[in-house]
């Protein structure tokens, strides 16, 4: 599992987005709650969310959603970012 600061240096992010990622690495879904509340990362998940999405736009990083579930990456994309942090680190 990368690590926040292999996060933030591999794909420039802030470190409230760089948190956002990890989550999103380490649950299967996060929910806005999560986000708000017990991380207390942000207090509007669908703008940080929207932050983070537009700061992976063309590295073929998608962030999934759906109504009432929450967000996700699939098992393909959590490994593409994976080996993405490792190549920048090594």
């Amino acid at each position: 599992m990368p690590s926040l600061l292999d996060l933030q240096l591999t794909y420039r992010l802030s470190p409230t987005l760089a948190k956002l990622l990890l989550l999103l690495l380490e649950n299967k879904f996060v929910t806005a709650r999560m986000v708000e509340s017990e991380h207390r990362l942000t207090t509007d998940a669908k703008i940080a969310m929207h932050r983070l999405r537009r700061r992976l736009d063309g590295l073929d990083v998608t962030i999934q959603s759906q109504r009432s579930l929450g967000y996700w990456l699939d098992e393909p994309t959590k490994e593409i970012i994976k080996q993405r942090s490792e190549e920048h680190t090594s």
